[in-house]
C-alpha cells in the first residue's frame, strides 16, 4: 500500500469515493477491501496505478529510457479526476510536484538538475494533458 509520509492525506476506495483514515482502505459493496487510492490535500485522487506508473517512470529514465508515454499514462487519470472535479490547475501542478517528490525512487535520480528534469517533464505533461480536449 502506498501512502505519504506527510499529514493530512488520505487513502479511498475508488475515485471522487470518501476518505478513510491512511492504512485502512474502504471496502466495497461486497465487504471486500479495493485497491487504496491517495487523495491529496488538494483533493486530487490519484489511483495506485498512477503512483506506479511514475515510480517505473523514474526507473526507466535512470536506464535511459525514453519514459513520455509512459509518463503521461501515469498523469492521465489524475488529470482526468483533476477535470472531474473541476480542481484548478494549480492544485494539479502542486499534488503532482508533492507527489514526485514523495516517491523514494524520485531521490534515487541522480543529481538535482534531473531531478528537476524529470520534475518538469512530468508537470509539463500533466498540464498538457489536462487542457486537452
Amino acid at each position: 500500500m502506498y501512502m505519504l509520509p506527510q499529514m493530512g492525506h488520505h487513502l479511498s476506495d475508488q475515485v471522487g469515493g470518501s476518505p478513510a483514515p491512511i492504512g485502512m482502505p474502504a471496502p466495497t459493496a461486497e465487504g471486500i477491501a479495493a485497491l487504496p487510492v491517495f487523495t491529496s490535500t488538494d483533493r486530487i485522487a490519484v489511483p495506485l496505478i498512477a503512483v506506479e506508473r511514475l515510480r517505473s517512470c523514474i526507473q526507466s529514465g535512470n536506464d535511459g529510457k525514453n519514459g513520455t508515454e509512459q509518463i503521461l499514462a501515469a498523469v492521465a487519470p489524475i488529470c482526468a479526476e483533476a477535470r472531474r472535479t473541476q480542481a484548478m490547475p494549480e492544485h494539479l501542478i502542486v499534488s503532482i510536484k508533492e507527489l514526485c517528490r514523495s516517491l523514494p525512487e524520485f531521490d534515487g535520480i541522480r543529481g538535482a538538475r534531473e531531478r528537476s528534469e524529470f520534475l518538469e517533464t512530468v508537470v509539463t505533461l500533466a498540464i498538457e494533458e489536462y487542457y486537452r480536449s
